[in-house]
């Protein structure tokens, strides 16, 4: 594009070349852009007819610049005002951050010496010439009294030691999570499942039960009928069919002494033999435990751990299981004490 700057003064522009057309607001010009110049006198810039077109595409082009350069500035200035929104954002983190901060400080530091107060001693030299510390108050209030008082790692580190307690809290934390309910009401959903728990408990620990009776009656009558003598008497004459010793016609007549060592005579049989076949049996349960073979106890509760997971598949699995395995206590009465009948507070943890 050929482009020609004519200096003109009034009307009248001086060039060279008359075949331009000037585009100006003013006289001669009144097609021309004139730029003021002085006195009297402006820059026309003059443009061939031929070139018209282009000098009318390059007016647009750079209104679309200007129009892109409007937009740029708009962007940058909604960015500048998203910066100013983040930083207020950030500043507040910031302060929040520095409040933790602040709080894990105090608790790391009440969990040292710093929260005790020094008590002097009587003694004026070595170990025994240093304070006496001594928790202080604003320190023992936080001490825990209850499970639940403890963050999940702690929890965690119980249960990795088979800790029943620490077991039953994370199944209501379980519980607490997916219900979305409170830790009160998360124990109404934990007596249901203890419910179904227990469905079966007496067929699980019958074998066990029968094992207690059994031993505690064949105990007692292994001792009668070997000291006791109407026992004795009466198991020698019906059962072995054996007379009294030589020399005695009444047995009130022997002391007690002689009358164990008169029965031992068929009572040792019979109590080695049922000694040998216990040994043998203790000795087959540690080679079973050896080879990482279930015996039936751990069976028993693994299947019912599997089938209380299997009835609430809404709960983690190995949550439930851990809390599904522990057998109830039993108490004095012969009878088991059930986790739903133990409160809020649950089985004892050891605090």
């Amino acid at each position: 594009m050929n482009t020609l700057f004519k200096r003109c003064r009034g009307s009248r522009c001086i060039g060279k070349s008359a075949s331009h057309l000037f585009v100006g607001p003013t006289g001669s010009c009144n097609r021309s852009i004139a730029h003021p110049f002085g006195a009297g006198s402006r820059w026309c810039v003059s443009t061939p007819l031929q070139d018209l077109g282009h000098s009318i595409g390059d007016i647009e082009l750079l209104r679309a610049h200007v129009e892109a350069s409007a937009i740029e500035r708009h962007l940058m200035h909604q960015q500048a005002e998203n910066a100013i929104v983040e930083g207020a954002e950030i500043r507040k983190h910031l302060s929040e951050l520095t409040n933790d901060i602040h709080d894990l400080i105090v608790m790391l530091r009440r969990e040292g010496v710093g929260y005790r107060s020094p008590r002097p001693r009587l003694a004026t030299c070595g170990s025994d010439a240093r304070d006496v510390l001594r928790p202080e108050n604003d320190f023992v209030v936080l001490q825990p009294s209850h499970l639940s008082e403890m963050g999940h790692q702690v929890i965690a580190k119980l249960a990795l030691v088979s800790n029943h307690a620490s077991h039953r809290e994370r199944l209501l934390r379980e519980i607490m999570a997916v219900e979305a309910c409170a830790w009160d009401q998360a124990h109404e959903v934990l007596a249901v499942m203890d419910q179904y728990n227990e469905q079966y408990y007496w067929i699980i620990s019958l074998p066990y039960r029968l094992g207690i009776s059994a031993a505690f009656v064949f105990g007692i009558a292994g001792c009668l009928l070997v000291f006791y003598k109407p026992a004795a008497l009466w198991y020698a004459h019906n059962i072995v069919q054996e007379d009294l010793p030589e020399g005695v016609d009444d047995i009130n007549t022997m002391t007690t002494n002689q009358v164990g060592t008169w029965t031992w005579n068929w009572m040792e049989p019979m109590i080695g033999t049922a000694s040998f076949f216990l040994i043998c049996c203790q000795f087959t349960r540690a080679q079973i435990r050896n080879l990482d073979i279930k015996p039936f106890t751990q069976r028993m509760v693994a299947r019912r751990a599997d089938r209380c997971a299997q009835r609430f598949p809404m709960y983690d699995k190995s949550v439930v299981r851990a809390w599904a395995k522990h057998m109830p206590v039993v108490g004095a009465d012969f009878l088991p004490v059930y986790k739903r009948d133990q409160g809020f507070k649950g089985p004892t943890s050891g605090l």
